[in-house]
């Protein structure tokens, strides 16, 4: 029988690398392979997403650092022996180490990092104490080939034992609207019917820079158009009193957190992210490629590997107000061309991005079947 593989996560909140884990642990479970998921405490609100047939271990973290979850980490790997334990970004590579060590365990270590830009954010703190457990790991997972090399450069990750793995999206549940559809949606959300449309599907958090993404729309001389927001945060009151200083209260709808994205990117005609850091591989850029809407992002992480530049979208400089407005109004002046760049996004995100392709890179590496070495990055789809 085939030994399982394990995912520790240092939470099962909501969040991307955590929503990411469930979607491919479901998928691995629907094809019949033995599939774990632990987390070591906090919020379970994905709990209810898990599929029946992957076996989940809570750890019961409390405290800076739980012996007592540890302990169960042991017991887990003593009793499923598996073949691998992915952890989960920085946090849980602290208990595989020592679990692994303590056990005498053959399994392997592998540590999948979804963060590209530490600066600023709480992990940067810690690193002189994460990277050695980095450098430990068995092998590194990387969303992008910018984002290995960064990583390889500054804290001496072995290149020889880096794997990446471009996130992947459901180009079937994600496709672009019927007109019917798209108009409907429209005047249920109650956006006039030809105003062009810029989505952002974010977290309000400071690493999103929602503020010059307000700052860029209000310089864009198109009055006509509007902007939706769809996520919440900690900075909803203050972008809101942004919005109204800048005079574009009537122009930007903040939708909140939503269960399904696809009613809003139906109604929209182009996405646009503005983050400044943390961002990697983009899982909501791919989303609204897939359904057919050409993406402006700042130059963080792989942008540039997940844009074909000029053809599928634009990619411009983080904290640059001025140039990321540039980019939108080009795009909403001109709605021929931002509909010819949102079917060429879609053909590519289909050819390069699909979930079936990232899960079975996934399946290679869990079950040493060979890997995606962090190599050179995906061409260009025409």
């Amino acid at each position: 029988m085939t030994a399982p593989a394990i995912f520790l996560l240092g939470t099962l909140g909501v969040g991307g690398s955590e929503r990411k884990v469930v979607r491919i642990a479901n998928a691995l479970a629907s094809e019949g392979r033995p599939v774990q998921l632990a987390w070591l405490g906090g919020a379970d609100t994905l709990l209810t997403e898990i599929a029946s047939d992957v076996v989940v271990s809570p750890l019961f973290r409390q405290g800076k650092y739980s012996i007592p979850a540890l302990r169960r980490l042991i017991g887990l790997l003593r009793r499923t022996r598996p073949c691998v334990l992915v952890n989960v970004n920085f946090y849980p590579m602290v208990y595989s180490a020592p679990a692994r060590a303590l056990t005498g365990s053959d399994v392997r270590l592998l540590a999948s990092i979804n963060t590209t830009d530490l600066r600023g954010t709480r992990e940067s703190r810690f690193m002189h104490f994460y990277a050695p457990l980095l450098r430990h790991m068995d092998t590194v997972i990387f969303g992008a080939y910018a984002q290995a090399a960064a990583w390889q450069s500054t804290f001496k990750v072995d290149a020889q034992r880096s794997k990446v793995i471009h996130n992947g999206v459901d180009t079937d549940y994600f496709q672009p609207p019927s007109p019917a559809v798209r108009s409907r949606i429209r005047a249920r959300l109650g956006l006039p019917e030809a105003a062009p449309v810029v989505i952002c599907v974010a977290q309000l958090r400071p690493e999103k820079a929602h503020g010059d993404l307000l700052e860029a729309f209000a310089r864009c001389d198109v009055s006509t158009a509007r902007l939706v927001l769809v996520g919440d945060g900690p900075l909803r009151d203050e972008l809101k009193r942004q919005a109204k200083e800048l005079g574009l209260e009537d122009r930007i709808l903040f939708a909140g957190e939503v269960t399904d994205v696809r009613p809003f990117l139906a109604a929209a005609d182009l996405f646009a992210l503005s983050s400044v850091a943390v961002e990697t591989f983009s899982n909501a850029a791919l989303e609204a490629s897939a359904a057919g809407l050409p993406v402006v992002l700042t130059d963080i992480g792989g942008a540039r590997e997940l844009v074909d530049e000029g053809a599928s979208g634009l990619v411009v400089p983080p904290r640059n107000p001025a140039a990321l407005a540039t980019a939108l109004e080009d795009l909403l002046r001109d709605q021929a061309r931002c509909a010819r760049m949102g079917e060429l996004g879609r053909a590519r995100t289909v050819a390069a991005f699909g979930f079936g392709r990232m899960l079975a890179e996934w399946v290679s590496v869990l079950w040493d079947e060979g890997g995606v070495v962090a190599s050179r990055p995906p061409q260009q789809v025409a």
